[in-house]
C-alpha cells in the first residue's frame, strides 16, 4: 500500500511540477524511466504521459520525445488516447480562437513526428505475422491522423503497414502490384458516405489478392451514421487498439472458408 501511495505521489509531482525541459537532470530522468513509470497504473501513467508530451512546444528533438514515450509502450492504448486527446484539443482551441491556424498546424506536425518515430520502434521491437494491410482515408478525407495512431497498433502487433501519402497515386493501384491481406478505412464526415461506398468495390476489383479484406472505422460508424454493412466492408473497428485482433479475426475467416 505504501509503495502504491508512494507511486502516486510520484506521478502527482511529475505531472504537477516536472515537465522534462532540457534543464531537467538526465540522471533524474533516468530513476524515473526505471524506477517509477514501470509501477504506475494507467491513470498514473497518462499523467506522466501527459506531462513529456508538454514539453512539445520546446524541446525540438522529437526522437528524444518519442524515447521517453516508448518507455511506456506496454501501455500502447494510454499512449494512443493521449496523442488523440493532443490532437483533438489543438482542434478545440482553433475552433475557439485561442490558437491560429499555423499553432495548431506545427502542433499536429509535431504530433505527427512523435507517432512516426514512435511507430519505427515499435515495428523493429515486433515480431513479423507475415500479415499486410493498406491504411488509407475515404476519398476526400482530410483527417488522417488517426490513421497514423491505428498503424502503431498493427506495426505494434507486427503486421506491415502501408499507408499511402496525401494526392499519391490511387492507393488501388498498390494494392494491384502488391499482395495485402486487409485494407483499412477511416471515416469521419458523413457526407462523404457515399465515395466510400463507391471505393471499396473499386480496391476489391484491383486488388491483387482476391480474398482482400476490408475493414473500417472513424467517427461516423462510432457515432451510429454508417454501418459497415452498408458500405461493403467486412468488419468495423471502435478504436485502434482492438483493430488488429479483429482484422486478424476476418483474415483467417476467409482462410477457413476457403480451405
Amino acid at each position: 500500500m505504501q509503495a502504491i501511495e508512494s507511486n502516486c505521489i510520484a506521478a502527482s509531482y511529475f505531472g504537477t511540477h516536472l515537465n522534462f525541459r532540457a534543464s531537467l537532470c538526465v540522471a533524474l530522468h533516468d530513476i524515473f524511466v526505471r524506477e517509477i513509470l514501470p509501477n504506475l497504473d494507467a491513470a498514473q501513467t497518462n499523467l506522466a504521459l501527459r506531462s513529456i508530451l508538454s514539453d512539445i512546444e520546446t524541446v525540438k528533438d522529437i526522437t528524444q520525445i518519442a524515447a521517453r514515450i516508448v518507455a511506456i509502450e506496454d501501455r500502447l492504448p494510454v499512449i494512443i488516447d493521449e496523442l488523440a486527446h493532443q490532437a483533438c484539443a489543438a482542434g478545440i482551441r482553433w475552433e475557439q480562437d485561442e490558437s491560429d491556424f499555423f499553432e495548431v498546424t506545427e502542433r499536429i506536425g509535431r504530433l505527427k513526428m512523435i507517432a512516426y518515430h514512435l511507430s519505427a520502434m515499435l515495428e523493429r521491437s515486433s515480431i513479423p505475422t507475415g500479415q499486410s494491410i493498406l491504411l488509407m482515408p475515404c476519398p476526400q478525407e482530410t483527417h488522417v491522423f488517426g490513421l497514423q495512431l491505428l498503424g502503431m497498433t498493427f506495426r505494434e502487433a507486427g503486421w506491415a503497414v502501408t499507408r499511402p501519402e496525401m494526392n499519391s497515386e490511387w492507393p488501388g493501384e498498390q494494392l494491384t502490384r502488391l499482395h495485402y491481406d486487409v485494407v483499412g478505412l477511416t471515416l469521419s464526415n458523413v457526407g462523404l458516405l457515399p465515395l466510400l461506398r463507391n471505393e471499396i468495390p473499386r480496391l476489391r476489383r484491383a486488388s491483387r489478392n482476391q480474398s482482400l479484406r476490408v475493414l473500417v472505422g472513424g467517427p461516423c460508424f462510432d457515432l451510429g451514421e454508417a454501418d459497415f454493412r452498408s458500405v461493403g466492408a467486412d468488419a468495423y473497428a471502435p478504436d485502434a487498439c482492438s483493430a488488429p485482433a479483429i482484422a486478424d479475426e476476418i483474415v483467417n475467416e476467409q482462410k477457413l472458408i476457403c480451405a
